[in-house]
């Protein structure tokens, strides 16, 4: 049996015409190069009484119903003295069983007889049938040419690495299904798999033992009934496309969780065995989606929301997750104007002297607001940068709008640094110290003016690019801050040998540590580290006087927090800064004070 759609992927780039008849006699398909013979695709849908004269149409009926009884069928028409033009018909039954005929034209010379491909001597007989042989010939040639086409197409739609679909070859198969389903009102699901932490496979056993995994699972999903289609599409992401019973929208006893089971039985690799979990979001078509591209981007979005809640678990699009989703692509969408038009501004907070109260620095901040959404929290469109690949270009147009913004007050004295956050993504990026001395010397800056603030992940996923990078920028007089410390799984030895001038409390240590003794004691330990390694400290998400407090006296000299100052945008900045030159300096903290308060 044969699809239409087989049909029209596997002759549309075949380099002569092509058309398909219908049990009915009906045109259903022709490619290009049979429309540029024809004149346009208007014979869609027509017979041959629509299209020819009476006796012509007469003579094409008879050679059809030849052709759907099973025998294939040639006429030859002489167009010149030495041309000739070849109509060869070919029965064909359809996928719903119907009887049709696919017919190929070929024009070429007329070639002399005794071969086995030679035309009978023309006996002016403008149309006749050809001797078996020939037929079988013609029959053959194409058969081939249609083969190689498909095994071509089967080859381009394979993912080398486990014989599964690619991602051209799911596309494929949800086109087939979505318009299947159109038709019978069926439904069908669409599930977006990635295993959980994959890359501990490869970095502890190695790509190899990673490879067999994958391939092993391959061969689990090729087991899986009611499986549409099943696809790699890339690293350890999977997609399945499973049937549904009519008018049912639960997916718990469908092929998705059969997905989902194949990983409960451990998989033994590299004489190891592996215990593996995966998160899985699924979409329905047509309740969550009735075109592809919303299929995938909910089925996707309910996948993010399987990983966001802690991965190993499947979860089904819902109407809170579409809105999600509609927040998030509205977001994608407006990302990449905002950073090039500058929508995206710099705030700024003050990190003052816990001894003078004296501005030390200023922190820049992004901001976002967008017409439809409103304000949009740091964290939520920070994320949504990395995912798609904007956050170094977010990094540095923050940095010289604020730069550019601050550099008065800098450059006056008012403000002795300015400091801003740095991605992991930079700072293991080969040769971004230099673009960064190249964006500060742009801005009319020197190095001492600003602070970089990296987190423990960027410190220790690369070490020798970090290294690179950072000592670059220390010996140029960029000051190197650790941000958020405390909350990661610190690898210190490796902290030791990173060029740091200030570590940054993370400001949940500091809110739990009034409550919380063990918190005081680790927020102490801290401190301690910091005299160490001989850098200075900066505790931020300060609130109340006795956070501060509690902080300068046990030795922090940077303080930072909603006490002091909140983010500000450069106007209201300057306000706060002429406001500070004219009252009174507050009162400074005193360990006396704290011991008393305690």
């Amino acid at each position: 049996m044969i699809d239409l759609d087989d049909l029209k992927a596997i002759c549309d780039g075949l380099p002569y015409p092509i058309f398909a008849k219908s049990s009915e006699n009906v045109f259903i398909y022709g490619n290009k190069y049979f429309n540029d013979l024809v004149g346009g695709d208007s014979y869609i849908g027509k017979t041959d009484y629509d299209l020819c004269s009476p006796a012509d149409a007469d003579l094409y009926l008879a050679e059809d119903m030849r052709v759907f009884a099973g025998q294939p069928y040639v006429r030859q028409t002489r167009l010149s003295e030495d041309r000739i033009k070849l109509t060869t018909k070919y029965p064909v039954t359809f996928k719903d069983g119907s009887v049709g005929l696919v017919g190929v034209v070929i024009n070429g010379p007329d070639r002399a007889s005794g071969s086995e491909t030679a035309l009978t001597e023309n006996d002016n007989q403008s149309e006749h049938t050809f001797e078996k042989g020939k037929v079988a010939v013609l029959e053959r040639l194409l058969l081939d040419t249609v083969r190689e086409k498909r095994e071509a197409l089967d080859k381009a739609m394979t993912d080398v690495g486990t014989g599964l679909r690619n991602r051209s070859g799911l596309e494929y198969d949800l086109n087939r299904a979505i318009e299947d389903c159109r038709t019978t009102g069926k439904r069908f699901g669409l599930a977006f798999k990635d295993l959980d932490y994959f890359k501990r496979i490869n970095d502890r056993l190695g790509h190899e033992a990673g490879d067999l995994l994958l391939q092993e699972l391959a061969r689990r999903y090729r087991k899986i009934d009611d499986l549409i289609s099943v696809a790699r599409l890339g690293g350890d992401e999977f997609a399945f496309a499973f049937e549904l019973p009519e008018n049912e929208v639960d997916v718990n006893d469908s092929g998705a969780c059969e997905v989902k089971q194949v990983l409960q039985e451990p998989i033994e690799i590299a004489g190891r065995t592996v215990h593996m979990t995966a998160s899985i979001g699924v979409a329905v078509f047509p309740i969550h989606g009735d075109d592809l591209t919303t299929l995938k981007r909910n089925a996707d979005a309910a996948l993010l929301k399987s990983k966001a809640d802690g991965r190993n678990r499947m979860t089904i699009f819902s109407e809170e997750l579409r809105k999600a989703a509609e927040r998030r692509r509205i977001i994608e969408d407006e990302l990449p104007k905002a950073i090039a038009s500058g929508e995206i501004e710099p705030h700024f907070q003050p990190i003052v002297c816990s001894d003078t109260k004296d501005v030390l620095s200023v922190e820049a901040l992004a901001r976002w607001t967008l017409p439809q959404l409103g304000e949009i929290p740091p964290d939520e469109f920070i994320e949504i940068a990395q995912d798609c690949g904007l956050l170094s270009h977010l990094d540095r147009a923050l940095f010289t709008q604020a730069a550019i913004a601050a550099r008065k007050y800098v450059l006056s004295g008012d403000i002795q640094q300015l400091s801003f956050n740095v991605s992991p993504l930079e700072i293991t990026e080969k040769g971004f110290a230099t673009k960064l001395l190249n964006q500060i010397e742009n801005v009319g800056l020197e190095p001492r003016h600003i602070c970089i603030e990296i987190v423990e992940t960027a410190a220790v996923h690369d070490l020798d690019v970090a290294n690179e990078n950072l000592n670059r920028l220390h010996d140029e007089g960029v000051c190197i801050a650790l941000d958020d410390f405390g909350t990661g799984f610190s690898n210190l030895r490796s902290l030791l040998d990173l060029p740091l001038d200030r570590i940054k409390i993370a400001r949940s240590l500091i809110r739990d540590m009034e409550a919380n003794p063990a918190v005081f004691d680790l927020f102490l330990t801290i401190v301690s580290l910091a005299g160490i390694l001989e850098v200075s400290m900066v505790a931020e998400g300060l609130e109340t006087d006795f956070n501060a407090l509690m902080v300068a006296s046990a030795g922090v000299t940077h303080l930072q927090g909603f006490y002091f100052a909140k983010p500000m945008n450069v106007k209201d900045l300057s306000v706060w800064l002429k406001e500070r030159k004219c009252d009174r300096p507050l009162d400074t903290p005193k360990a006396d004070d704290v011991a008393l308060a305690g």
